[in-house]
């Protein structure tokens, strides 16, 4: 509902959210009031941002460590099995591997 209501009043959000089933990613672009279920045209878009499971498995073994991750790394591989990404939704694929400035400028591009 607050997506709608950000997207009906022509304004921008950044939502940081796993939706790694099309379904997900579904309710999400229905907040576009325009949106027709399916198309995947929407002004609702998807960053995926992809890096090789054994960068992801350390990057929670290093944020568990310092407590500031809930999910253990036993997880990640039940969590990519679940990802769902087609080519005809158009999401766009970025390296996490980039440092955050390029990350940013390549998803503004």
């Amino acid at each position: 509902d607050v997506l709608r209501e950000i997207l009906v009043g022509r304004n921008t959000a950044i939502l940081g959210c796993s939706s790694l089933q099309i379904h997900y990613r579904e309710i999400l672009r229905s907040a576009d009031p325009d949106y027709e279920p399916g198309s995947y045209a929407s002004v609702v878009k998807f960053v995926l941002l992809d890096a090789p499971a054994v960068v992801l498995a350390a990057r929670l073994e290093k944020r568990a460590a310092e407590g500031k991750h809930f999910m253990p790394v036993t997880l990640l591989q039940s969590q990519l099995d679940l990802l769902q990404i087609y080519d005809s939704e158009r999401i766009l694929k970025v390296d996490a591997t980039l440092c955050p400035l390029s990350i940013v400028n390549t998803i503004t591009s």
